[in-house]
């Protein structure tokens, strides 16, 4: 088929289940040819979100400081920091989120829908589910 298209093009992961990405495309035939173009030079501006940014690197601080503090629990921490227990627990397991996850909040590439508070609601271990 040629022309224009939005179909999804699969691709393998790391993991056991497939990606799907979603690319646009062209097709073209050229001295009988087939060639697929996309376009790649539309860049994707950057929406930083500074409260998901905060709680992110508010959990590596926290974390930080309990691995320094062999044998601070986190409610001697969260006092320390005048903090909810909860909160400041949310806070650390943020650590656990997959590392492309975290690099597209931290680069302003997160999804829309990704806010602090989906953020703190319980989410799988394994990074192949998060995503």
């Amino acid at each position: 088929m040629l022309g224009n298209s939005n179909e999804k093009l699969q691709i393998s992961n790391c993991g056991n289940e497939p990606l799907i990405l979603e690319i646009p495309y062209k097709c073209s035939i050229q001295k009988g040819k087939k060639y697929i173009q996309t376009n790649t030079t539309k860049e994707i501006k950057a929406q930083f979100d500074n409260l998901l940014i905060k709680a992110i690197t508010t959990g590596f601080e926290l974390n930080s400081k309990i691995v320094k503090n062999k044998g601070i629990s986190i409610t001697e921490l969260s006092k320390q920091e005048k903090m909810d227990k909860s909160y400041a627990s949310k806070l650390i397991r943020l650590t656990t989120l997959c590392p492309d996850i975290i690099n597209a909040i931290l680069s302003g590439k997160q999804p829309r829908k990704l806010t602090v508070s989906s953020l703190l609601q319980p989410f799988p271990k394994s990074w192949i589910q998060q995503r």
